[in-house]
């Protein structure tokens, strides 16, 4: 990568303090972009510059010319001088680019003169050709001469040193327009227009204005010879390179302030009134110290303003009144059926009424459709409310006369109308009902809730329905009465009989002819008769309990039916009770029933196994009224006496029911053991902290009492091992000592044994 060096060398910057006014617009009065390689106006010196500027790019410019200098000349020399006309302590700035046009360098000093030689604006710079374009600005400039000197001098080079500008322009700071007001009242005195207006333009104003009044920038206005009213006059400074100063000016004739704030009025509660004091140029001083040109009341009471101009001062009054405005509302929209008449209500104390029907009544009635408002006043407080009454159509709808119609027909019930919706008698929503039943009908048709209804009766006549039955089967001694009875009908039976019945007591085959007013329809039966079946349970029975007898109602190709539902040709009877059974052979049935008695066994309960004492007899007792027994050594007798262990059993007969139990009878020793300790240590050592005796036996049960010294119980058992740790009942622990205790035992032949002794306590 290549590197440049570029050297800038800023000699000095310096300008003059001004005095700079920030409401002017700058405007470019001179520019010179140097198309043409000629000479320049206004160039007073420094016409030395390069003959040859077009193989160079211009900054700007249609043609691509810049002014090229020094082409060798010697350094501090001025090399371009140009002189501008301006005026005296008007603003202005100067700007324009400058750069090193071949390889080397050039020291260049911009500067700004006036007549006087005064600086106003300098600056020197090295240039060198790789900056480029680089733009020079001076601030705003006063001058103090009426002519000023832009100048360049070249302070000197290196190398290949033409130096070349372009785009010099001179700004120049317009003031903005001005807007001069001067006001005169009727009949005031001529004034000279001058004296007010020569601070502002000097006198080099131009005036552009009715001729009539003024002569140029000298005329005298006089108020007297013109009515009141607004005139405005122009005055513009052409002198070139100076501000373009505009004033206009604005003359008003006044005939003092006039202003009419209305006669008192009422206004209504949430109304306001704008009060306007209107008057050009004047001031205003309202009730409530306000100074605004209106007023808005929004409140009664008294009102008045006054107002000042440059010729009088005048005031006016007005009182103004609020009144309340009256409640109205005459309801929602409603929407009514065609033939029914909708009274508006619109109802107010002290109120005057108008509608939009003309009436001036306080209610209307109405019945078409429309918008209808009601306007109501109370003291000039008027208020209007609509509402919209609309007369929906009402279906027409009629079904007919009620009609009769045979079986298999059918009638077609109409409800058509155009955008109705439609209720059934039986929840259909179509326009028409198809009808093939006998009843009455009914249908609503709704247009909006506007409904109309109409009922009809229909009634069909059913064809005869005669019904025999299917082919059946009597049993012998059996009628059957076939009916084939239909309303408003006549019969004709296989015999030629005519009643609606006929009556059965014989195998055959039986026909009827039904005939109503709308057709004959016929049925046939065939009726056949079968014999009973036999059947015999026999005569009551007894058995004994635990036993059973079987019933048998055996008969061939026959249905049996007990009397607990079941359905097999036998019945095991095991309960006393009434037993009965239905047998049916080609649907003719026969019952019988017989009553079972069960014979209570005979009880015998020699107890549970037992165990007796040794040399103890035990007897065993197995009676029974009215019965017989028999023992295990073949003994007859009701009771057994045991002397002996083994095994006993008696079986007992009474009525022919037996029944037996049997026994099993142990000896053991009945003596009653009991040793016990004569000390225990309760200190949780695990040993020897329980009392327990040391052997005991033959004990059925067992009650120990513990005493202390002084007879008191501290412990309570009746657990055969005693159990006890050392405490007192209520949970505290004894004291180490001897304690007494007395212990009863009842031995397993209910005997009662008493043992009592002492016991050391230690820890």
């Amino acid at each position: 990568m290549m590197k440049t060096n570029i050297l800038i060398l800023i000699a000095g910057l310096f300008f003059l303090p001004q005095s700079v006014n920030s409401q002017c617009v700058w405007t470019s009065d001179s520019y010179d972009n140097f198309e043409y390689s000629t000479a320049i106006p206004g160039l007073v010196s420094g016409t030395t510059y390069h003959p040859n500027p077009l193989s160079y790019a211009a900054h700007t410019g249609l043609k691509g010319f810049y002014m090229n200098f020094v082409n060798g000349l010697a350094g501090n020399t001025v090399v371009f001088s140009r002189e501008y006309p301006v005026c005296v302590n008007a603003q202005y700035r100067f700007s324009t680019w400058v750069k090193e046009i071949n390889g080397g360098s050039s020291t260049i000093t911009l500067r700004v003169r006036d007549a006087n030689n005064l600086i106003l604006a300098i600056i020197t710079n090295t240039y060198v050709n790789s900056a480029g374009w680089i733009q020079w600005n001076t601030p705003s400039l006063n001058p103090s001469t009426s002519t000023i000197y832009f100048e360049i001098v070249y302070n000197g080079g290196v190398g290949n040193n033409d130096f070349g500008m372009d785009d010099l322009k001179l700004e120049i700071c317009s003031p903005p327009i001005v807007n001069q007001m001067l006001d005169f009242c009727v009949n005031e005195n001529p004034v000279n227009l001058y004296d007010s207006l020569i601070t502002t333009l000097g006198n080099t104003g131009v005036w552009i204005g009715p001729s009539t009044l003024m002569n140029g920038y000298l005329g005298t206005f006089d108020p007297s010879s013109d009515s009141a009213g607004t005139y405005s006059y122009t005055i513009a400074d052409t002198v070139p390179n100076c501000p373009d100063s505009i004033e206009i000016l604005d003359i008003t004739i006044g005939l003092g302030p006039n202003v009419v704030l209305g006669n008192d009025t009422g206004l209504c509660t949430g109304d306001s009134l704008v009060l306007d004091a209107n008057n050009v140029g004047a001031t205003y001083l309202w009730q409530d110290n306000s100074t605004n040109e209106t007023f808005t009341v929004l409140q009664p009471g008294t009102y008045w303003v006054q107002i000042t101009d440059s010729c009088l001062v005048y005031s006016d009054t007005i009182v103004i009144q609020y009144s309340t405005y009256p409640l109205l509302d005459i309801g929602p929209d409603t929407v009514l059926c065609q033939g029914e008449v909708f009274t508006i209500n619109a109802t107010t104390s002290n109120a005057s009424y108008l509608w939009n029907t003309n009436d001036t009544t306080p209610l209307i009635s109405v019945n078409t459709t429309n918008s209808y408002w009601a306007q109501v006043t109370v003291n000039k407080c008027s208020i209007r409310d609509t509402i919209q009454v609309n007369f929906d159509p009402v279906p027409t709808v009629n079904l007919g006369a009620d009609s009769t119609l045979c079986q298999g027909q059918s009638i077609i019930l109409q409800a058509t109308n155009s955008n109705a919706t439609y209720l059934w008698s039986n929840g259909s929503t179509n326009p028409i009902l198809f009808v093939n039943s006998s009843g009455t009908y009914w249908v609503e048709a709704s247009i909006n809730n506007c409904k109309a209804s109409d009922t009809v009766v229909i009634y069909f006549i059913l064809n005869p329905v005669p019904s025999l039955g299917n082919d059946t089967s009597l049993c012998d001694g059996e009628t059957l009465l076939l009916s084939g009875y239909f309303p408003n009908s006549t019969y004709l039976w296989n015999d030629n009989s005519t009643d609606s019945v006929f009556l059965v007591n014989q195998t055959g085959t039986y026909w009827v002819e039904v005939t109503n007013s709308c057709t004959t329809v016929s049925e046939t039966i065939n009726v056949s008769y079968n014999a009973f079946p036999i059947v015999d349970l026999g005569d009551d029975v007894e058995f004994c309990d635990e036993a059973s007898v079987t019933l048998d109602a055996i008969t061939n190709g026959a249905a049996y039916l007990w009397q607990d539902n079941s359905t097999k040709s036998w019945f095991e009877v095991t309960t006393e009770g009434l037993y009965y059974v239905k047998v049916s052979v080609n649907g003719c049935s026969t019952m019988d029933s017989i009553f079972a008695t069960v014979l209570p066994l005979p009880i015998v309960e020699l107890g549970s196994d037992t165990v007796i004492c040794a040399i103890t007899p035990f007897q065993l007792n197995s009676f029974n009224p009215g019965a017989s027994y028999t023992w295990q050594d073949l003994s007859t007798e009701p009771t057994f006496l045991v002397r002996n262990q083994g095994f006993y059993w008696v079986e007992v007969i009474r009525n022919g029911c037996s029944n037996s139990d049997s026994v099993y009878v142990n000896e053991i020793s009945c003596e009653v053991i009991l040793k016990m300790p004569n000390i225990f240590t309760p200190n949780s050592d695990g040993v020897n902290d329980i009392l327990i005796p040391i052997l005991i036996s033959g004990v059925e049960s067992i009650h120990t009492t513990i005493f202390n010294r002084w007879g008191d119980i501290v412990f309570v058992s009746e657990d055969e091992q005693i159990l006890w740790n050392g405490t007192h009942s209520n949970g505290n622990e004894l004291p180490i000592g001897v304690y007494y205790y007395s212990i009863e035992i009842i031995d397993e032949n209910a005997e009662r044994v008493m043992f009592n002794g002492n016991i050391t306590l230690n820890r």
